[in-house]
C-alpha cells in the first residue's frame, strides 16, 4: 500500500508520483498564519492583563492532586496570599506538575486584578503566556510542514 502523502525527491527516486497537491501546502501555510495571528492576540490580552495588576507574596500552603491515569499525581499549588488592604486570600492554581513546582511553605509571586484578588494566579513563565506558547507553537510546526511540502 502506497503512503498518501510522500515528498516529491522520495517519490522520483521510486519512478515518482505526484507531489503533496497545492491545496494540502496552503492549508498547512494558512492555519499557521491562523494560530499566528491568534497567539499574538491571545499574547497582546496576557500583556494587558499583567499590567493592569497588583503584585502580592504569596505562600504555598497545600496542593491540589489530579490523578493522570498512569499511578502518578500532577499537583497544583493552593496559595494564600495578603491582598492591598489586609484582607487574606487562597486561590487554586491551575497549572499542575509532576513533581510539583513548588514545596508547602515556598514564598511565591502572585499578581491579581485590584478588584478581584480571587483571580489571582501566581507568577511563572506557563502560567501566563503557556497557552500563547503552545498556540505559537502550533502555528510554527504547521508552517515548517507546509514549507516542507513546498521546498522538497
Amino acid at each position: 500500500m502506497q503512503p498518501i502523502l510522500e515528498f516529491p525527491h522520495y517519490l522520483a527516486a521510486r519512478g515518482g508520483t505526484t507531489p503533496p497537491p497545492g491545496w494540502l501546502i496552503m492549508l498547512f501555510l494558512g492555519a499557521s498564519i491562523l494560530l499566528a495571528v491568534v497567539a499574538v492576540l491571545l499574547g497582546i490580552r496576557v500583556k494587558k492583563r499583567l499590567e493592569n495588576t497588583m503584585h502580592a507574596e504569596g505562600e504555598v500552603i497545600r496542593f491540589i492532586e489530579q490523578s493522570e491515569g498512569r499511578g502518578r499525581a500532577s499537583k497544583a499549588p493552593v496559595i494564600r496570599f495578603a491582598s492591598g488592604d489586609g484582607s487574606f486570600h487562597v486561590v487554586n492554581s491551575g497549572v499542575f506538575s509532576c513533581p510539583p513546582a513548588f514545596e508547602i511553605g515556598d514564598k511565591v509571586q502572585v499578581v491579581y486584578p485590584a478588584d478581584k484578588p480571587q483571580e489571582a494566579e501566581y507568577v511563572g513563565l506557563f502560567a501566563q503566556w503557556g497557552v500563547v506558547m503552545i498556540v505559537g507553537g502550533m502555528a510554527a510546526g504547521l508552517a515548517v510542514i507546509g514549507l516542507a511540502f513546498r521546498l522538497f
